[in-house]
């Protein structure tokens, strides 16, 4: 995770991290996007939205980016 131009940017393994996903998925979608810009297929986002909800669950907050992607590492063994 790193900001560029004050934008949060994320690679494809926290991205996949946050959709429930692979990140050769997340990387495939992005290759045929093509612009450095992709939209998101609405089942990722309600993926992802499961993802975060499990996680505020989980925590008793709704956590920033940050943390929910420490907690998902955690929950599968990533490292930071």
């Amino acid at each position: 995770m790193k900001m560029i131009n004050g934008q949060l940017m994320l690679d494809a393994e926290e991205m996949g991290l946050l959709l429930d996903l692979d990140a050769d998925t997340i990387r495939a979608h992005a290759q045929q996007a093509g612009t450095g810009v992709m939209n998101l297929p609405a089942l990722w986002v309600r993926r992802g939205q499961r993802a975060l909800d499990r996680v505020q669950r989980q925590l008793g907050h709704r956590p920033d980016i940050a943390e929910a992607l420490d907690v998902l590492r955690a929950e599968r063994g990533h490292r930071p």
